[in-house]
């Protein structure tokens, strides 16, 4: 069951990343719903969930030891965000959503990357 929470998750994040190849606007509008409190929260339990997850489904996969690094790194962003509190964290996604297309566009790329490498290694 966690195996498929996490693929599902990853397969999100690879939509979202799409979205942002196909459109940068298109993407800065739905990163800049996430600059309230709410959106904080939300972004800080999506990455405790996925880092806890991916920890969970690590023996699970094709590349473990990688799946272990991502776990580890998304735990460290779920700590660090309410360390950052929300004046930086809406900062952080103003000067985000003010990057030229390309820039937007290549880390949409990344988000797709992430996403079929964690659902493909899990399903490989």
């Amino acid at each position: 069951m966690v195996a498929f929470l996490v693929a599902a998750v990853a397969i999100f994040v690879a939509f979202v990343g799409l979205l942002g190849l196909l459109s940068p606007k298109g993407l800065v509008s739905f990163v800049s719903d996430w600059q309230s409190k709410t959106g904080l929260w939300g972004a800080i339990i999506l990455r405790l969930l996925l880092g806890l997850g991916l920890w969970q489904v690590a023996g699970l996969s094709s590349f473990p030891l990688t799946f272990k690094v991502l776990a580890v790194l998304s735990l460290l962003g779920a700590v660090a965000l309410p360390l950052i509190g929300l004046g930086r964290f809406r900062r952080v996604l103003f000067w985000w959503t003010h990057q030229s297309p390309a820039m937007i566009r290549l880390w949409s790329a990344l988000l797709v990357a992430f996403g079929v490498f964690v659902s493909s290694a899990l399903y490989a």
